[in-house]
């Protein structure tokens, strides 16, 4: 047994550790031939990385050399990690006390995660005892993270534009319903508007169905796409999608805004519940996913 004697910002030999020594602090065993490398002169752990490389080096000369199916990371893995915990303590030797003892500490709680993995001891149960909850906590929020990514990508592009379309349409209604003289023209562009919801629900769900799906420029081809989607995607097919498209294109499209032929009470049906309906019907689909069942 022996002790790792490579220290960073002096000059000194390197016997090459196999394993772990926490910048030669704790009895490790030396390498195969107990090989010394050359001379070393390294560098104060603030200057970038010169030391480095004469490090590697030395360390192939030192142990690969005589030994060639050596596990590199065996013997060189300790020195490099004496690199890693000095730059911890010179943060506190040459700046911040606090922010250098908060370093240290996280050094030996990362070197030590890479020996649990490597299933090799923890040399400090401190620093596991002290990190560890933090690290629960990290993973809690990571999860959150996720979670909320996922729910905000649900609602991607089309579906935001479709609500505010919606919600433009309700305003225009309900300030229609208020008005004295209630005009044609404001009540067919209120359903043109909750068609526009509709259509941009329709595309939310292609996109994210069949991403890279062309779609048609026609308001025919688009429900013929959707019903397509829901022969294809079981999953799509309670919703009835394509039905609700269907009818939207004929009723606020066609009768409503084009040829205006209306009942304000079917108009105010639509904007008030069907249309918010479907969007919410499509915030279930896409959270939902194309990898259910097909067929």
């Amino acid at each position: 047994m022996a002790l790792c004697t490579y220290t960073p910002g002096k000059e000194g030999h390197c016997q090459a550790a196999a394993s772990a020594c926490h910048g030669g602090q704790v009895t490790s065993a030396v390498c195969g031939r107990g090989a010394e490398a050359p001379y070393v002169e390294a560098v104060h752990p603030l200057q970038t990385l010169p030391a480095l490389h004469a490090l590697s080096d030395a360390h192939a000369h030192a142990s690969l050399a005589h030994e060639p199916d050596i596990y590199r990371p065996d013997v060189c893995g300790a020195s490099w990690w004496a690199i890693l915990h000095h730059w911890a303590t010179a943060i506190k030797e040459a700046g911040c006390g606090h922010c250098g003892e908060e370093a240290e500490s996280l050094m030996r709680f990362a070197h030590d995660l890479v020996n649990v993995q490597g299933n090799r001891a923890i040399f400090a149960p401190q620093d596991a005892r002290r990190w560890s909850p933090v690290v629960g906590r990290l993973r809690s929020a990571l999860d959150a993270q996720v979670e909320a990514n996922a729910t905000m990508g649900a609602m991607g592009a089309y579906l935001t534009k479709a609500r505010e379309f919606l919600k433009q349409a309700q305003i225009e209604l309900a300030e229609w319903q208020r008005a004295r003289n209630k005009s044609d023209v404001i009540i067919r562009e209120v359903a043109e508007k909750g068609w526009g919801a509709i259509t941009q629900g329709a595309l939310e769900v292609i996109t994210t169905y069949d991403p890279d799906t062309e779609i048609p420029a026609g308001t025919d081809g688009r429900r013929r796409l959707l019903w397509n989607m829901e022969a294809k995607y079981r999953q799509l097919r309670p919703f009835k999608l394509s039905d609700t498209y269907g009818a939207a294109l004929q009723y606020l499209h066609g009768e409503v805004f084009y040829d205006g032929r209306y009942i304000p009470a079917e108009v105010e049906l639509w904007i008030g519940t069907r249309v918010k309906d479907y969007l919410d019907t499509v915030q279930t689909a896409i959270e939902q996913g194309p990898h259910g069942r097909r067929n």
